[in-house]
């Protein structure tokens, strides 16, 4: 689960700004900056403006403009040029919510790492690996995330995002699985399809794989989620977990183990004889980044069923 308390972006910024229902443009005013021909629409002197006279009809004289209204609207400061949208549009329900910690925008301004500082957050690293204490791991190498208000993030751990090193393509799938998530990595010809092993409903997945399936891989704790799961209002802020998960030291220990199974399966490959071998492991340490390009088809698709099925026999 994330420690972060903090369910809103702070680079998200509200502003109550006024604008007129009968304008022929509409434009949006900062109270804090009405300019002082716009204050006629405060007093009654709004009836000597042209829009509101054509559409009084006989309205009896107020002190202000029946047709100036309030709104209050959102709007990043981080992002150049972002628009403005009303504070209750599903546009910013991300920003309101722990979601924003998996947003593009607020990674590259490297908040993340600020907050990691602010909490002590010391990841541990196995053989080069990260493994992130927060997350609950499943055995085919997925992770799952729970912020402080039940919004859910899954993404691959980074030991698949080691061995793969590049992926061609980002594909979603829910077709077979029900309310299991899906996904297709496709790397130098060949397929690796995860299924995560819980059932999630589904709000959004990370479009933005499509167009650089590498941040998968590169930043596979943060830019590169998959999966995310915004509970509607009402509904309890901490789902079920999911049932076979793994966190803490448990995590660890079996992240050890995998390693030197992943170790153990390249030094068994009929490959590992052959000339380039170099690149699959190196002697008495972590296996190579990327060295499953190197694999041929039968042993890429048996190293997907060793590793990267939810089916424990294979432990």
């Amino acid at each position: 689960m994330n420690n972060n308390t903090t369910t809103k972006c702070p680079f998200l910024k509200d502003t109550t700004v006024y604008y007129c229902e009968v304008s022929p443009i509409r434009k949006l005013v900062p109270i804090d900056a009405i300019s002082e021909e716009d204050q006629r629409c405060l007093s009654n002197k709004y009836t000597s403006c042209e829009a509101a006279r054509e559409h009084l009809n006989g309205l009896q004289e107020l002190d202000r403009c029946p047709f100036l209204h309030t709104a209050v609207m959102s709007s990043c400061s981080a992002a150049p040029g972002a628009k403005p949208v009303p504070k209750n549009n599903s546009v910013t329900s991300r920003c309101n919510s722990s979601a924003y910690l998996f947003c593009d925008t607020y990674l590259r301004m490297g908040q993340g790492a600020v907050d990691k500082r602010k909490k002590g957050v010391d990841e541990p690293i196995i053989e080069g690996i990260e493994v992130p204490m927060h997350l609950a791991y499943s055995m085919n190498h997925m992770w799952l995330d729970t912020g402080e208000d039940g919004v859910i993030h899954v993404g691959v751990d980074a030991f698949l995002a080691r061995v793969l090193g590049e992926v061609d393509r980002v594909q979603f799938n829910f077709g077979k699985n029900g309310k299991k998530p899906a996904v297709l990595l496709r790397t130098q010809g060949m397929d690796l399809y995860l299924v995560f092993p819980g059932h999630l409903e589904v709000t959004e997945t990370n479009r933005s794989l499509a167009k650089n399936p590498r941040k998968l891989l590169e930043d596979p704790y943060g830019g590169g989620w998959l999966f995310e799961s915004i509970p509607p209002p009402g509904f309890p802020s901490h789902p079920a977990p999911v049932s076979g998960l793994m966190g803490g030291k448990m995590a660890m220990d079996w992240m050890r183990d995998e390693i030197t199974r992943m170790n153990g399966f390249i030094h068994d490959l009929p490959s590992r004889q052959c000339e380039g071998s170099e690149r699959l492991a190196a002697d008495g340490g972590t296996f190579h980044e990327g060295f499953a390009q190197f694999l041929d088809q039968r042993d890429f698709y048996y190293m997907h069923n060793m590793f990267f099925t939810a089916n424990e026999s294979h432990r």
